[in-house]
């Protein structure tokens, strides 16, 4: 079996940074060293990198992983300047309709406070699910906002309309 001699090795770090592709140095026969620039919001954890190996006309992908382990802690408390508004609850108990509607009128959908309620209300009742007041905020909120729906009566209609899955 003839063992490739590679010309080229090309990185994609996307999983843990900002960059493009990266095209290794060869510093030997199939050695090849990269330079990537880290996001600064990477964990401690493992990452799966896929490379492009090039030899003339032949190409081969393969996948590496690497273990990053941070020497400086991620910050405990971020202001996210694009949110940094004041959200008022129209009433009390909706302090996630509130957040709810200041994010979704930052991105063009406008909706009530109430109607936003409304539609958690609807998706508690109907889930049957005894802890439906600790899933809210886990599954529900991700179940509502997926919806392109403004008020309940148009949420029902989307919801029977794809029997109840979200496309």
């Amino acid at each position: 079996m003839k063992k490739n001699n590679w010309d080229e090795a090309i990185i994609d770090p996307s999983v843990l940074s900002d960059a493009a592709e990266i095209k290794g140095q060869k510093i030997g026969n199939n050695i090849f060293v990269f330079q990537i620039p880290l996001k600064n919001t990477n964990i401690n954890s493992w990452y799966t990198l896929s490379i492009k190996l090039k030899e003339k006309r032949q190409i081969k992908i393969v996948t590496t992983a690497i273990k990053i382990r941070r020497t400086d802690q991620l910050p405990r408390k971020v202001t996210l300047s694009n949110f940094n508004k004041i959200a008022n609850e129209s009433t009390p108990f909706n302090s996630g309709s509130a957040l709810t509607q200041m994010i979704e009128e930052e991105y063009g959908k406008k909706i009530s406070q109430e109607d936003f309620r409304d539609i958690i209300d609807y998706l508690k009742k109907t889930s049957k699910w005894k802890d439906a007041d600790f899933q809210t905020w886990r599954l529900l909120l991700k179940r509502a906002l997926s919806s392109p729906a403004k008020d309940l009566n148009e949420f029902i209609k989307l919801e029977d309309e794809n029997d109840g899955h979200p496309e």
